[in-house]
Protein backbone atom coordinates (compact mmCIF):
# COMPACT_ATOMS: atom_id res chain seq x y z
CA UNK A 1 0.00 0.00 0.00
CA UNK A 2 2.72 2.19 0.96
CA UNK A 3 4.48 1.63 -2.47
CA UNK A 4 1.21 2.18 -4.42
CA UNK A 5 0.71 5.30 -2.41
CA UNK A 6 4.32 6.71 -3.18
CA UNK A 7 3.97 5.56 -6.70
CA UNK A 8 0.65 7.40 -6.82
CA UNK A 9 1.96 10.77 -5.46
CA UNK A 10 4.95 11.01 -7.95
CA UNK A 11 2.71 10.76 -10.99
CA UNK A 12 -0.44 12.47 -9.90
CA UNK A 13 1.58 14.61 -6.59
CA UNK A 14 1.01 14.33 -3.10
CA UNK A 15 -2.88 15.65 -2.61
CA UNK A 16 -3.86 11.52 -3.82
CA UNK A 17 -2.36 10.51 -0.32
CA UNK A 18 -4.49 12.65 1.70
CA UNK A 19 -7.44 11.93 -0.53
CA UNK A 20 -6.34 7.66 -0.22
CA UNK A 21 -5.83 8.42 3.42
CA UNK A 22 -9.44 10.21 3.85
CA UNK A 23 -11.21 7.43 1.80
CA UNK A 24 -9.21 4.58 3.74
CA UNK A 25 -10.45 5.96 6.90
CA UNK A 26 -13.69 6.53 6.25
CA UNK A 27 -13.11 2.62 5.54
CA UNK A 28 -12.18 1.90 8.91
CA UNK A 29 -14.72 3.91 10.40
CA UNK A 30 -17.26 2.19 8.50
CA UNK A 31 -15.45 -1.32 9.33
CA UNK A 32 -16.03 -0.61 13.24
CA UNK A 33 -18.91 0.58 13.44
CA UNK A 34 -20.38 -1.91 11.41
CA UNK A 35 -18.71 -4.37 13.93
CA UNK A 36 -19.79 -2.82 16.75
CA UNK A 37 -23.47 -2.75 15.28
CA UNK A 38 -23.06 -6.19 15.20
CA UNK A 39 -21.78 -7.01 17.97
CA UNK A 40 -24.28 -5.17 19.74
CA UNK A 41 -26.83 -7.20 18.04
CA UNK A 42 -24.84 -10.07 18.83
CA UNK A 43 -25.17 -8.81 22.82
CA UNK A 44 -28.85 -8.59 22.33
CA UNK A 45 -29.37 -11.90 21.44
CA UNK A 46 -27.40 -13.39 24.16
CA UNK A 47 -29.39 -11.74 26.50
CA UNK A 48 -32.77 -12.96 25.56
CA UNK A 49 -31.44 -16.20 25.09
CA UNK A 50 -30.48 -15.82 28.99
CA UNK A 51 -33.52 -14.07 29.78
CA UNK A 52 -35.45 -17.26 27.62
CA UNK A 53 -33.18 -19.36 29.47
CA UNK A 54 -33.81 -18.43 33.26
CA UNK A 55 -37.21 -18.25 32.33
CA UNK A 56 -38.20 -21.70 31.81
CA UNK A 57 -35.97 -22.26 34.48
CA UNK A 58 -38.19 -20.56 36.87
CA UNK A 59 -41.20 -21.97 34.95
CA UNK A 60 -40.16 -25.29 35.45
CA UNK A 61 -38.85 -25.06 39.41
CA UNK A 62 -42.66 -23.82 40.11
CA UNK A 63 -43.95 -26.48 37.92
CA UNK A 64 -41.79 -29.08 40.29
CA UNK A 65 -42.33 -27.21 43.31
CA UNK A 66 -46.14 -26.68 42.78
CA UNK A 67 -46.09 -30.65 41.76
CA UNK A 68 -44.24 -31.87 44.61
CA UNK A 69 -45.83 -29.84 47.55
CA UNK A 70 -49.32 -30.46 46.27
CA UNK A 71 -52.30 -31.43 48.78
CA UNK A 72 -53.84 -33.49 46.51
CA UNK A 73 -51.71 -36.71 45.06
CA UNK A 74 -50.52 -36.38 41.76
CA UNK A 75 -48.65 -39.17 39.44
CA UNK A 76 -47.81 -38.31 35.72
CA UNK A 77 -47.67 -41.65 34.05
CA UNK A 78 -46.27 -42.44 30.86
CA UNK A 79 -48.35 -43.71 27.84
CA UNK A 80 -47.50 -47.36 28.68
CA UNK A 81 -49.77 -46.81 31.84
CA UNK A 82 -46.60 -47.08 34.00
CA UNK A 83 -46.47 -44.12 36.67
CA UNK A 84 -43.41 -41.65 35.28
CA UNK A 85 -43.02 -39.24 38.87
CA UNK A 86 -45.38 -38.95 42.33
CA UNK A 87 -45.43 -36.48 44.77
CA UNK A 88 -45.80 -36.22 48.31
CA UNK A 89 -49.13 -36.36 48.53
CA UNK A 90 -49.87 -39.61 46.83
CA UNK A 91 -47.17 -41.65 48.86
CA UNK A 92 -48.87 -40.73 52.00
CA UNK A 93 -52.66 -41.45 50.63
CA UNK A 94 -51.55 -45.17 49.31
CA UNK A 95 -48.91 -45.47 52.03
CA UNK A 96 -46.08 -46.19 50.35
CA UNK A 97 -43.17 -44.66 49.39
CA UNK A 98 -41.97 -43.01 45.91
CA UNK A 99 -39.47 -45.83 44.91
CA UNK A 100 -41.83 -48.18 45.32
CA UNK A 101 -44.73 -46.41 42.92
CA UNK A 102 -41.92 -45.84 40.24
CA UNK A 103 -41.97 -47.70 37.41
CA UNK A 104 -45.67 -49.24 38.78
CA UNK A 105 -48.49 -49.53 36.78
CA UNK A 106 -50.79 -46.87 37.52
CA UNK A 107 -53.82 -49.38 37.57
CA UNK A 108 -52.12 -51.82 40.42
CA UNK A 109 -53.24 -49.20 43.01
CA UNK A 110 -56.77 -49.61 42.51
CA UNK A 111 -59.00 -51.68 43.86
CA UNK A 112 -59.59 -54.58 41.91
CA UNK A 113 -63.56 -54.20 41.62
CA UNK A 114 -62.76 -50.68 40.12
CA UNK A 115 -59.74 -51.40 37.79
CA UNK A 116 -61.88 -52.75 34.80
CA UNK A 117 -64.17 -49.52 35.27
CA UNK A 118 -61.42 -47.18 35.07
CA UNK A 119 -59.85 -48.77 31.86
CA UNK A 120 -62.57 -48.14 30.15
CA UNK A 121 -63.19 -44.68 31.32
CA UNK A 122 -59.94 -44.26 30.50
CA UNK A 123 -59.56 -46.06 26.80
CA UNK A 124 -62.02 -43.67 25.71
CA UNK A 125 -61.63 -40.10 23.56
CA UNK A 126 -58.20 -39.05 24.03
CA UNK A 127 -59.28 -35.11 23.99
CA UNK A 128 -61.67 -35.83 26.65
CA UNK A 129 -60.65 -35.37 30.54
CA UNK A 130 -61.80 -38.11 32.58
CA UNK A 131 -63.27 -37.57 36.07
CA UNK A 132 -64.43 -40.79 38.10
CA UNK A 133 -64.93 -41.84 42.05
CA UNK A 134 -63.47 -45.08 42.89
CA UNK A 135 -61.37 -46.88 44.95
CA UNK A 136 -57.83 -47.74 45.62
CA UNK A 137 -56.10 -49.79 48.22
CA UNK A 138 -53.88 -49.05 50.98
CA UNK A 139 -50.82 -50.23 52.06
CA UNK A 140 -52.64 -52.20 54.74
CA UNK A 141 -55.21 -53.27 52.80
CA UNK A 142 -57.57 -50.69 53.52
CA UNK A 143 -59.81 -49.23 51.27
CA UNK A 144 -59.41 -46.12 50.40
CA UNK A 145 -61.87 -43.68 48.05
CA UNK A 146 -60.54 -41.91 45.84
CA UNK A 147 -62.40 -38.37 43.31
CA UNK A 148 -59.44 -39.14 40.21
CA UNK A 149 -59.11 -36.62 37.64
CA UNK A 150 -57.31 -37.67 34.32
CA UNK A 151 -55.74 -34.89 32.07
CA UNK A 152 -53.77 -36.06 28.80
CA UNK A 153 -50.28 -34.13 27.80
CA UNK A 154 -47.60 -34.92 24.75
CA UNK A 155 -44.62 -36.27 26.65
CA UNK A 156 -42.18 -34.10 25.17
CA UNK A 157 -39.47 -36.81 25.30
CA UNK A 158 -41.05 -39.01 22.86
CA UNK A 159 -43.71 -37.02 21.75
CA UNK A 160 -46.73 -39.05 22.66
CA UNK A 161 -49.71 -38.93 24.57
CA UNK A 162 -49.25 -39.28 28.40
CA UNK A 163 -51.69 -38.86 31.38
CA UNK A 164 -51.70 -36.57 34.76
CA UNK A 165 -53.88 -37.96 37.63
CA UNK A 166 -55.47 -36.44 40.36
CA UNK A 167 -56.52 -37.92 43.32
CA UNK A 168 -58.11 -36.21 46.17
CA UNK A 169 -59.03 -38.54 49.09
CA UNK A 170 -62.88 -38.41 49.69
CA UNK A 171 -63.20 -41.52 52.00
CA UNK A 172 -64.83 -39.21 54.71
CA UNK A 173 -67.48 -37.96 53.00
CA UNK A 174 -68.39 -41.58 51.19
CA UNK A 175 -68.49 -43.16 54.58
CA UNK A 176 -70.94 -40.41 55.39
CA UNK A 177 -72.85 -41.03 52.83
CA UNK A 178 -72.85 -44.84 52.98
CA UNK A 179 -73.89 -43.79 56.98
CA UNK A 180 -76.82 -41.48 55.57
CA UNK A 181 -78.08 -43.92 53.50
CA UNK A 182 -78.07 -46.94 55.53
CA UNK A 183 -80.18 -44.53 58.52
CA UNK A 184 -82.68 -44.25 55.50
CA UNK A 185 -82.97 -47.76 54.14
CA UNK A 186 -82.79 -49.13 57.61
CA UNK A 187 -84.98 -49.20 60.98
CA UNK A 188 -83.63 -46.50 63.80
CA UNK A 189 -84.84 -50.03 66.27
CA UNK A 190 -84.16 -52.84 65.03
CA UNK A 191 -81.83 -51.68 62.23
CA UNK A 192 -83.83 -54.05 59.45
CA UNK A 193 -84.46 -53.23 56.44
CA UNK A 194 -87.21 -51.00 56.27
CA UNK A 195 -90.45 -50.12 53.66
CA UNK A 196 -88.05 -47.48 51.60
CA UNK A 197 -85.52 -50.62 51.38
CA UNK A 198 -87.89 -52.81 49.81
CA UNK A 199 -89.58 -50.72 47.65
CA UNK A 200 -86.56 -49.58 45.85
CA UNK A 201 -85.94 -53.70 45.86
CA UNK A 202 -88.83 -54.21 44.53
CA UNK A 203 -88.10 -51.61 41.79
CA UNK A 204 -85.04 -53.13 40.46
CA UNK A 205 -86.67 -56.88 40.48
CA UNK A 206 -89.06 -55.82 38.73
CA UNK A 207 -87.06 -53.83 36.02
CA UNK A 208 -84.90 -57.46 35.49
CA UNK A 209 -88.14 -59.47 35.19
CA UNK A 210 -89.20 -57.23 32.73
CA UNK A 211 -85.60 -56.98 30.72
CA UNK A 212 -85.42 -60.89 30.89
CA UNK A 213 -88.61 -63.05 31.49
CA UNK A 214 -85.87 -65.93 32.95
CA UNK A 215 -85.65 -63.50 35.78
CA UNK A 216 -88.10 -63.96 38.23
CA UNK A 217 -88.94 -63.17 41.68
CA UNK A 218 -91.43 -64.38 44.67
CA UNK A 219 -92.59 -60.99 46.95
CA UNK A 220 -93.67 -62.86 50.57
CA UNK A 221 -95.79 -61.50 53.09
CA UNK A 222 -95.28 -62.29 56.88
CA UNK A 223 -98.16 -61.18 59.27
Amino acid sequence: VAGVLAMNARQFGPTVIGVTAAAAAAVVASVRASLRRHEAEHQAQEARITTAQREAMINQMRFTASFMHAAIGMAIVRPDGCIHQVNQALCTLVGSDERALLGRRFDELLHPGDAELFRRRTEGDASEAVAIELRCCGAGGEVIWVSLHCGRYIDPADDRSGLIYQLHDITSRRLAERELQHIAYHDSLTDLANRNCFNERLGVAVERSLIDVKCRFVVMFLD
